[in-house]
């Protein structure tokens, strides 16, 4: 990443301490982009770190001609011991404007033992959250697998994320 022209780094920072960074994922040539990974430190929680943070990667996304953005966010669909903390990250992307892309069960392009976990995908748009067309999801989910994972644009699990698919994909 460093050095690429394809990612930029936030960081948050208070009292001359880093207290949060974010990582985006923004391809020059396209005009949308992942918000690969933000985190703020465990004890500034709640105190509207992140969400200042991301209204800056956004509108930084944004004046870089990214007017959608994508967000790879464990499901709070699946019971388990850290459903309300998934539950909780959920709200929080909603609170900016985010939805869900429904009926997409993401499945991230990681072979790793034990496996990722159940994943949503969520949608910021700086216009309207209005469906997004069959073939833009595929585009969206072939350039995470080759650009963010250096992985195969023809990997069978972008095929099984599509089969069920209606076309458009409602936002949620």
């Amino acid at each position: 990443m460093p050095g690429s022209p394809d990612y930029a780094v936030i960081v948050a920072n208070r009292a001359g301490l880093t207290v949060g960074f974010c990582v985006l994922f923004l391809p020059c040539r396209v005009p949308f982009g992942l918000v690969e990974y933000i985190g703020v430190d465990a004890s500034r929680r709640g105190g509207s770190i992140g969400s200042t943070m991301m209204a800056y990667a956004l509108d930084y996304a944004s004046t870089s001609g990214h007017d959608t953005m994508l967000f790879e966010v464990e499901s709070d669909r699946a019971p388990g011991a850290e459903q309300r903390n998934r539950q909780r990250r959920q709200t929080f992307y909603r609170q900016l404007g985010c939805r869900r892309l429904d009926q997409l069960a993401y499945l991230l392009p990681l072979e790793t033992d034990p496996p990722p976990p159940p994943m949503d995908l969520f949608v910021w748009r700086e216009k309207e959250s209005v469906p997004v067309a069959g073939a833009m999801l595929r585009e969206w989910l072939t350039l995470l697998y080759v650009h963010v994972y250096d992985g195969s644009a023809s990997h069978p699990r972008i095929d099984l994320m599509m089969a069920p698919m209606s076309d458009p994909v409602a936002l949620i």
